[in-house]
């Protein structure tokens, strides 16, 4: 494994270093009208696939993009609902207010733990558990201008838990939201979520925004340990970027969040309930053209938690990150750009669980370098080195090799190694917790487990191959090793305190599994008003022990999302998307508690939903406005995307009202 590691290492280092001549690229011809968003999706530009802008058609990773538009006419409620419609993406509803099982490309979890979750470019991250939280953001979906998702292998560039997905929520910039803006969405649910954002600006050199947010939705049901489990938690931030130069300029985003309620439920914990942990995140970075580069330093802290769970207070966290980062965009030949940073992240999480306080620093480098050989063909290599106080060094790298020997046809080979490093729970979590009468469960982990690696083989295509029809297919198969999970290990044994049996369950490496896959996505301008897309993506895993097989279960084989949009120039839009889930097998678990048990997890049968939202755009005294209603479930199908016993995901009808002025 060392001596393969050498080999890639070295041939990526050779290609980072690759001098090329220079060519002068074709320049885009012009397009008529209805050829015009087709084109645009051609060419849209994107950050997150090689932390520099390039044309998604180009980019080095499969992506897709969430615009603040398709946001806007989905009719969503919250972060995670605007991503229903990305191929690859299964983040579940483990009620109907907390959205955390699944994950990216298979290998699924409760909660999801191989995707990294980027805003403008920094980590949010639930640091106990390294999770990204999606329905608990310091930002509004007003504020969004667009989410990029990359699929496939990104620790290269954003190291450990980028094994199969990132993340990026990129916000608006204070400029391009000067005025005033209000906005409410209400309906079933007691759904409520509300948006005041004001941004102004000093002598054309200083732009900043102020944003208040409030979201609430309940939950009529129980969840083991709470009678009524829901979301309340309201939110402020305030962002400003100072243009100190032509050459210049600085950012800062300071963002705070008060989650008064939030129940949710997890495997490998139990149920928690979140409430109280106030979260404050701050980040500072300066920004220069020439020479192209950004230092940027970001602080968060989560104040504790309540942490009741099963009658016992002993989930409650205290949790944060410090880091500092540079990157450099550097163009040492000609036709040859290379990136290159470093980074140095502390993360802390403290809890009677955890046995104290426990702290990882986390230094990490990369480089990645794209090299365009001619006008068709291009070569992209990053290469990226991780340290981890209990795992040593973990080397990552990214081959891809992208083809155009068409105008309009772009084809992609990438070869990419990722990883996820075992968090807070996994290395020192311990807690013995009721497994049913007169038997108790000791859940704990160990310092000595290995990260899980993951090799990943992709072949891409994105092109438009009708004259308003633009396709992308990609094909790729991932070998995981080391999966983590907690499983019975040693024999139980009689405990006379507790006057019961415990089973003890470690955190521990439990082998390796293999998976084969693809995705399939058809967008279509029908005509200048009517756009329509639909995606498919196949999804086969095998376990190679036989501990892993109660866990490749946990993704969906196949899944389909479809959806039809009309924009209207009376100011009338109509939006209506179906999805479709596969049979998805989820490890099961009993958690008792006063209000009554609850079985977690279990099968949940296929299904197909479908949503609708109506807008119409207008004007009202002269200011730009829109009202809207949507409905989530329109049909009111029973399903469950994770099960449990006593909670059932229902239709919900929400209004929507927004002004700026």
């Amino acid at each position: 494994m060392l001596k393969k590691s050498l080999v890639v290492s070295v041939c990526i280092f050779l290609l980072l270093c690759l001098p090329a001549f220079s060519y002068s690229r074709e320049q885009p011809r012009d397009e008529d009208f209805l050829d015009m968003s087709l084109y645009e999706l051609m060419n849209v530009k994107v950050t997150t696939a090689g932390r520099l802008s390039q044309k998604i058609s180009e980019a080095p990773a499969a992506m897709s993009v969430v615009t603040a538009e398709d946001i806007r006419l989905s009719g969503a409620t919250s972060l995670s609902e605007t991503l229903a419609m990305v191929p690859g993406v299964h983040l579940g509803k483990t009620s109907s207010v907390f959205q955390a099982a699944g994950g990216i490309r298979g290998f699924h979890k409760l909660p999801a733990n191989k995707i990294v979750l980027l805003i403008d470019g920094t980590p949010w991250a639930y640091e106990i558990y390294d999770i990204l939280v999606l329905d608990q953001v310091p930002v509004s979906l007003e504020e969004i201008e667009k989410i990029e998702i990359l699929r496939g292998p990104g620790s290269s560039l954003y190291g450990a838990n980028a094994m199969f997905g990132v993340i990026n929520v990129i916000t608006k910039k204070p400029e391009a939201t000067q005025g005033t803006l209000f906005s409410i969405i209400a309906g079933e649910q007691e759904t409520f979520v509300s948006t005041l954002m004001h941004g102004g600006s000093v002598d054309d050199r200083l732009f900043y925004r102020f944003a208040l947010g409030w979201d609430q939705a309940e939950n009529e049901d129980y969840i083991a340990w709470s009678s009524d489990p829901d979301k309340k938690y309201w939110k402020i931030n305030t962002t400003a970027d100072y243009r100190v130069s032509d050459n210049s300029g600085i950012s800062f985003f300071a963002g705070y969040l008060n989650p008064e309620n939030q129940d949710v439920i997890l495997e490998s914990t139990g149920p928690i309930d979140w409430s109280g942990a106030d979260t404050f995140k701050t980040v500072l970075s300066w920004q220069s053209k020439n020479p192209n580069l950004t230092v940027k330093a970001h602080f968060k802290e989560t104040d504790w938690s309540d942490g009741s769970s099963l009658g016992e207070d002993v989930l409650n966290f205290q949790m944060g990150t410090r880091g500092l980062e540079i990157q450099h965009k550097w163009l040492p030949f000609a036709n040859d750009t290379l990136v290159w940073g470093a980074n140095f992240n502390q993360k802390y999480a403290e809890g009677p669980s955890l046995g104290g306080k426990q702290t990882h620093e986390l230094p990490g480098v990369f480089l990645d370098n794209t090299y365009d050989v001619t006008d068709q063909i291009s070569l992209n290599a990053g290469l990226r080195c991780d340290r981890h106080p209990n795992t040593d060094y973990t080397v990552s790298h990214r081959l891809s090799l992208m083809l155009s020997p068409y105008s309009k046809h772009n084809f992609r080979l990438t070869w990419g190694t990722s990883y996820r490093n075992p968090d807070f729970v996994e290395n020192y979590y311990s807690r013995i917790s009721p497994y049913g009468e007169g038997r108790y469960l000791h859940v704990f982990g160990q310092e000595d487990n290995d990260p899980e690696k993951a090799e990943t083989y992709e072949l891409g295509y994105y092109g438009q191959v009708a004259e308003k029809c633009v396709i992308s297919v990609n094909l790729f198969y991932s070998y995981l090793d080391d999966f983590i999970y907690f499983i019975q290990q040693g024999d139980p044994y009689f405990d006379p305190a507790r006057n019961g049996i415990v089973i003890p369950y470690p955190f521990t490496n439990i082998g390796d599994a293999e998976q084969y896959g693809a995705e399939v996505e058809l967008n279509c301008q029908m005509t200048r008003w009517l756009n329509g897309i639909i995606n498919y993506t196949y999804s086969d895993q095998e376990a190679k022990d036989p501990r892993t097989r109660s866990l490749v279960v946990m993704t969906p084989r196949n899944m389909v999302n479809g959806q039809l949009r009309a924009i209207f120039d009376n100011g009338i839009s109509v939006n209506v998307s179906a999805h479709y889930k596969d049979v998805t097998e989820w490890r099961q678990y009993l958690w008792p508690g006063p209000e009554g048990n609850t079985i977690a997890g279990g099968r949940a049968d296929s299904h197909i939903y479908a949503n609708l939202n109506l807008g119409y755009a207008f004007d009202f005294s002269g200011k730009p406005a829109r009202v809207g209603i949507a409905a989530f479930n329109l049909f009111n199908t029973a399903f469950d995307e994770y099960p449990l016993s006593t909670s059932d995901i229902e239709r919900r009808v929400t209004g929507s009202f927004l002004i700026q002025f």
